[in-house]
């Protein structure tokens, strides 16, 4: 009796341990999150995004390149990657250098990320930053030495030849100063400032990234080619040709799977799955080799669908004209729909019967033509003969008869 009361305490301990956390205390971390990335994206309020940022870090869970945000929501959770590039947009660049390095020897950032490139694109920029303040630090000039004044003696006087010559005063302090030589002022030429453009050529390089991570590939394309306006140097010309390739790399990928889904729909018969796909690679890529295919499949696949719908309608007035004992009125109107193209299995059964039928009533000049178009009909309709079934129930023995040959 005690171990069962033991096993079930057990039981009941490990069943309060696996409750998850109450639901608001996780969603408040997982709300900071995402408004500080999204913040942070726009780039319009660096301040609340990281706060936002810095209040998700304290109250979230252990930072992770796949974290549960929900039942089905998996992705990064990675705050210290965004304070880093925060802390390097608003100038405070080591200690955003400390943050993104930290972030990547962790591994919550890697090479084949997106958001790789806006790792690189700030440590290039904390290194142009360590640069100019290397540039702008000038050793200062070591102070003048000064220089004893020189000290001329005064002529001799000879006294003897004249003894009423009086000798002038002071005599002995007969000390004569020159003026002191002022070394003209050490100019410090002026130190290596950024070039004019450089400020300009970030904020576009910033935006065009920023258009990348969210898939606005035109609008990355625009801020990139702002950038490349610039008279850029080597460093600036590369950084732009590697932006690129990246923007060239994402929008080809995702291109190729919009092509997929769009292939899959058409193969489905989906018509509006695939309409949305095409319009989707119409904007990521408008001039994407694949459209044409993809926009001729929807047309046949609407055009089937169209025939279908008239031949639905066709079997309807035909077998409708035909089980109210309207043969002539059953037959002329499949009659039309076969010439105008409109054919299935069920409309040359239908059509079979209806000559079937009006060969039994007609006098023996007409029976035999009727009797070899309704066979005729018949031998159009008999390879589906087997999916015909249910319909052959409502046609009697004896129209049976004839179109069998008996």
């Amino acid at each position: 009796m005690m171990d069962l009361s033991m096993r079930w305490l057990v039981l009941v301990l490990a069943a309060v341990l696996v409750v998850p956390a109450p639901a608001g205390a996780q969603q408040a971390w997982v709300v900071a999150y995402k408004d500080g990335v999204e913040l942070f994206e726009k780039a319009n309020n660096d301040a609340l995004a990281e706060q936002k940022l810095i209040e998700a870090r304290e109250k979230g869970p252990k930072q992770s390149r796949r974290h549960n945000f929900s039942s089905v929501d998996y992705r990064p959770f990675i705050p210290d990657f965004y304070l880093g590039l925060i802390y390097v947009r608003t100038g405070r660049v080591k200690q955003g250098q400390e943050f993104i390095e930290r972030a990547i020897r962790d591994g919550l950032v890697k090479p084949d990320d997106k958001t790789y490139a806006l790792a690189s694109t700030a440590l290039d920029r904390v290194r142009e930053e360590q640069a100019r303040l290397a540039r702008n630090t000038v050793r200062p000039n070591p102070p003048d030495v000064a220089k004893p004044p020189a000290t001329t003696q005064p002529p001799a006087t000879t006294t003897a030849t004249n003894p009423n010559t009086q000798l002038p005063a002071n005599t002995a302090n007969n000390t004569v100063t020159p003026p002191a030589v002022v070394k003209p002022p050490v100019v410090t030429p002026p130190a290596n400032q950024d070039p004019a453009w450089l400020a300009s050529f970030r904020r576009a390089m910033d935006t065009a990234n920023t258009s990348l991570r969210q898939s606005r590939y035109a609008d990355a394309r625009t801020s990139l080619a702002a950038a490349e306006g610039h008279p850029l140097d080597a460093a600036r010309r590369a950084e732009a040709a590697a932006l690129r390739r990246d923007i060239d790399t994402a929008q080809s990928v995702e291109a190729q799977r919009i092509v997929n889904t769009a292939t899959s729909a058409i193969r489905q018969k989906n018509i509006e799955a695939a309409m949305d796909q095409v319009a989707r690679l119409e904007t990521v890529s408008p001039g994407h080799a694949s459209l044409p295919a993809l926009r001729g499949g929807i047309e046949r696949l609407r055009g089937d669908q169209q025939g279908a719908q008239q031949i639905g309608a066709v079997e309807r007035v035909g077998v409708k004209l035909f089980l109210s004992g309207r043969y002539k009125e059953s037959a002329a109107q499949l009659e039309r729909a076969v010439g105008s193209g409109v054919t299935s299995p069920r409309i040359y059964l239908f059509l079979a019967s209806s000559h079937a039928a009006l060969a039994l009533l007609a006098p023996p000049a007409e029976k035999d033509a009727l009797v070899d178009a309704a066979r005729r009909h018949y031998q159009q309709a008999k390879p589906a003969v087997a999916t015909l079934a249910a319909d052959q129930k409502f046609i009697s023995p004896s129209i049976q008869k004839v179109l069998s040959g008996g």
